[in-house]
């Protein structure tokens, strides 16, 4: 990272891992162009686009490829606790095999709280919300006259553990509040997940 009087630029690679149940986990790798303000010693705006690749242990899930921007603030209060937003806009393309390619056109809302309680560890609660127009494209390149609209959004919370300035475990617990997608049916409304990043700068 590069830093130049209240502003710093970086070019963050990361990984991360999510354990989504016993047999099953998800893979993500991006890298992203980021730049951060300081408006004061409390609050923080930054500003990144992102380009990253996701891949399920699962061969029949289907791996993701795209890019996104987003915006997030960040206040401090009392030392360690901390309000982030986020909006952000983007688009993905998965590779299904049976239906073809999906592209997924999305943006949505993220709000988090953290406390922290002691040393490095800390644990949150969080709302997200999320809009997406998907294009389906059959196996022939020809696109779907159907285009449809999905929106969802979940409370979460959970415990997240600062290891190094560079590295994270996170676990977390989400209950999803409304979710009209083709899946939905499919899955549980209450989501656990492990995960790990890692941040190379």
């Amino acid at each position: 990272s590069l830093g130049w009087g209240n502003n710093r630029f970086a070019v963050p690679l990361q990984q991360e891992t999510w354990r989504l149940d016993s047999q099953r986990s998800l893979l993500i790798n991006a890298l992203a162009i980021e730049w951060q303000h300081s408006m004061n010693a409390s609050n923080f705006l930054t500003l990144s686009a992102r380009h990253g690749d996701s891949l399920y242990s699962d061969a029949e899930l289907p791996g993701t490829s795209g890019t996104a921007a987003t915006l997030s603030w960040s206040t401090l209060f009392g030392g360690e606790s901390r309000v982030i937003g986020t909006l952000y806009a983007g688009d993905e393309i998965a590779k299904e095999r049976s239906n073809g390619n999906t592209d997924r056109r999305y943006y949505g809302l993220h709000v988090e709280g953290r406390y922290g309680l002691w040393r490095d560890h800390a644990p949150f609660a969080s709302l997200k919300w999320q809009r997406s127009n998907v294009d389906l494209q059959g196996n022939t390149g020809t696109a779907s006259p159907l285009l449809r609209h999905e929106s969802f959004s979940y409370l979460g919370a959970g415990w997240n553990w600062q290891v190094s300035p560079s590295w994270d475990v996170r676990a977390e617990a989400n209950y999803r509040l409304a979710d009209d997608s083709a899946e939905a049916a499919e899955l549980d409304r209450t989501q656990f997940y492990f995960s790990t990043r890692y941040g190379f700068r």
